[in-house]
């Protein structure tokens, strides 16, 4: 009977401390939604791709590899899937959905499952948190391709002579926690409080052309290796 109490209240104990770690971390964002600079797809070609970066006014070109390691938060169960994009296409190991990974954290159908069709079926501006094997140099590589619904960035035009407040009110109906202007406006930051998706992407563009402002184009890119 003792053995039993003392099973039940240890039980206890580790339930209590588990939801008080929970507690503590509510609302602070994990290391990986903070990993590297945000960025987000341009173009995808078959081992490169085209990445707008928050931190420059023109898209750069980097490389894909085998090991660079990849992850979102998967659909199913809602936690965060680490994996190599060379396994893309095998099952998501981190619960019961039994879809691949590329599926599991890229939430849409893929006829052929790998990061390539995961990334182009991202809706436009996802954030992505990016990190090169040298941090100074996207031709190195990516290291890090991480998908975090709910950030954006999206090359925009005509948004420059808004000021912070005023950015702030024209995207309240878009969901936002918080928005900037970078790159001397021709890059739009959102925070979001809901995940970002094709139908916010959707919203954003009316709510821009409303305005005489619009999403910018990808077209003038180089195009993808």
């Amino acid at each position: 009977m003792r053995t039993k109490i003392a099973a039940i209240e240890m039980t206890s104990t580790i339930l209590l401390l588990s939801i008080a770690a929970s507690m503590a971390l509510a609302g602070k964002p994990a290391s990986w939604e903070k990993a590297g600079t945000l960025g987000s797809v341009g173009l995808v070609g078959s081992t490169h791709v085209h990445l707008n970066l928050a931190t420059s006014s023109k898209q750069v070109v980097t490389t894909v590899l085998s090991d660079t390691s990849m992850g979102g938060i998967c659909e199913d169960c809602g936690q965060f899937q680490p994996f190599k994009a060379a396994d893309s296409a095998k099952i998501c190991s981190m619960c019961g959905c039994n879809e691949p990974n590329a599926v599991c954290v890229g939430w849409n159908s893929l006829k052929v499952c790998n990061w390539q069709g995961m990334l182009q079926k991202l809706p436009l501006g996802t954030g992505l948190r990016v990190v090169f094997n040298d941090p100074a140099n996207p031709q190195s590589g990516l290291k890090v391709l991480y998908i975090n619904y709910k950030q954006a960035l999206l090359p925009v035009t005509g948004l420059s002579k808004l000021n912070s407040e005023q950015l702030q009110n024209l995207l309240k109906p878009i969901g936002i926690t918080s928005a900037e202007l970078l790159e001397g406006g021709t890059l739009l930051r959102m925070n979001l409080k809901q995940n970002w998706s094709a139908k916010k992407a959707d919203q954003l563009s009316k709510l821009l052309k409303q305005n005489g402002a619009g999403i910018g184009s990808t077209a003038d890119a180089p195009a993808a290796h």
